[in-house]
Parts: structure tokens; C-alpha cells; sequence
């Protein structure tokens, strides 16, 4: 959530907070720098 990563730690692949399908291009939805309007058009919710 913080860009933190830690050596060893099997998880640090995985997305915790976010859904399975949530794009893996696009970054993480709670940065002030992330659009909503792009990530509901990634996910397909609007067009």
C-alpha cells in the first residue's frame, strides 16, 4: 500500500487490497494521483 517491499516475503506478489481482476497496469486506486474515471473505464464499468 506504501510501495514498501520487504526480501522474502512470499506474498509481495499478491495484491491484498485489491479486487482479482483489477488491472495490473494501472496503479493502486487510493493514490492522489489515480483517476477513478480511468479505473472504472479499465474495468469496463463505463464507457
Amino acid at each position: 500500500m506504501f510501495g514498501v517491499t520487504f526480501q522474502g516475503n512470499p506474498w509481495m506478489d499478491r495484491k491484498l487490497l485489491l479486487p482479482e481482476n483489477y488491472p495490473l497496469d494501472m496503479p493502486p486506486p487510493l493514490l492522489k494521483t489515480t483517476s477513478s474515471d480511468k479505473i472504472r473505464k479499465a474495468e469496463g464499468l463505463e464507457k
